[in-house]
This record gives C-alpha cells, structure tokens and sequence, in this order.
C-alpha cells in the first residue's frame, strides 16, 4: 500500500511540475474541454461525446510533443503524451507510448482546438478526439 502511495505521489510531483512548470522549451494551455467527435464522409458531425474537462496541455518546442492532462467522465485525473514524427503540410504525425500513429491538427494560437485522429480505419466515418476552448497561460 504504502508503496503505490510513494508511486503516485511521485507521478504526480512529476506530472504538476512537467504541467505547470513553464520553461523556454513549453507552451501551456489550460481550461479546455476534450470530445469524442464523429464525422461522415460529407465532413458532417454526427456525434459528439465529452471524455474530459479541465484540460491542460503542455506543447514542448524543442521536441515538438504535446503532454494533455485532464479530469475523465469518471472524475479521474488522466494523461496522454504524443511524440513528434513529421510533419506534413499542417498536419503532424505523431506517436503515444504504445507506438500507435496518430495525426494532429494544431490551431491552439488561431482558436484554441487541438484535434487529434488516431490512424485506424473507421469505416464509414472517422474519430477525432478535440480539446477545444483552451486559453494560452503565462504569457511571455
């Protein structure tokens, strides 16, 4: 017991300092809130599902990843790191932990969305996960 306590207390040290800690290399964000989103093949929504509130998100420059902290629909405090491949045009390539793919579309500076779609095959409509509605923090 004591021993997933020293655990977390460790991750989360960890992760509130990555978070909150502005360095030249990061821009952060804060107050966003995520979304499921499907859209059809015409570009329609069709669905729109929240997955999480409270959404900080931590932009590395030097290495280009994104850190994306967040409350779940269960209240629980959760993350996603995605990692830099290439970009191509205004879309990045980009990598989790588990080394799925994934394409993000950046406008955080132009309207505060961040879209993320993972690289499977959906069928007859696509997945996006937004976070939408963040303010820059620590403005320089």
């Amino acid at each position: 017991m004591t021993k997933k306590i020293l655990t977390f207390l460790s991750t989360l040290i960890l992760t509130l300092s990555n978070t909150y800690g502005q360095t030249d290399n990061n821009i952060n964000y804060k107050d966003g809130l995520m979304y499921l989103i499907a859209v059809d093949k015409n570009g329609n929504e069709v669905g729109r599902k929240p997955i999480g509130q409270k959404v900080e998100i931590s932009y590395d420059t030097f290495f280009k990843s994104y850190y994306i902290v967040f409350y779940d629909t269960d209240g629980a405090y959760s993350y996603y790191k995605y990692e830099y491949i290439k970009k191509e045009g205004y879309i990045i390539k980009m990598t989790d932990k588990y080394k799925n793919s994934f394409f993000v579309v950046d406008s955080l500076k132009e309207d505060g969305k961040l879209s993320i779609l993972n690289s499977g095959d959906y069928g007859e409509f696509v997945v996006w996960t937004v976070i939408e509605n963040v303010t820059r923090k620590n403005l320089k």
